[in-house]
């Protein structure tokens, strides 16, 4: 069902949907953090945002989650995409590329660094 659903959505909203189903009880500084994790990883890997969010086994939301999203995220989402196009984009996370909460230990965390810490999360960055 999921490549029926990432295929009828647009980069803004792969964005927006991310942000809300990953960070929507982190604050607008958790949702912008997660939204530069996604953009950098579209820009290190040369993928679409879409590509970048139903990549297998990355966003957990898009195993079984309808795309969902509110005000603040697409709010967020647009702010990003816009200073994305204008080639002033901030990255609150300092170059991140992953996170993980901070309970989470696993094997890929071991060739990253980690680039700030946010409530729950930790964002992590290429070495």
């Amino acid at each position: 069902p999921c490549k029926a659903i990432r295929h009828k959505l647009n980069d803004e909203q792969c964005l927006s949907a991310s942000i809300y189903h990953e960070a929507r009880g982190e604050g607008m500084r958790g949702m912008s953090l997660v939204g530069n994790v996604i953009l950098n990883r579209a820009k290190l890997y040369n993928k679409s945002l879409c590509g970048i969010v139903f990549e297998q086994h990355q966003f957990s939301w898009t195993k079984n989650k309808k795309p969902t999203d509110d005000e603040v995220s697409r709010h967020i989402a647009n702010i990003l995409l816009i200073s994305k196009r204008k080639r002033s984009r901030i990255d609150v996370s300092n170059g991140a590329t992953y996170f993980a909460r901070v309970n989470v230990r696993k094997r890929w965390m071991r060739n990253l660094i980690a680039s700030c810490k946010h409530k729950k999360h930790i964002f992590y960055r290429e070495k």
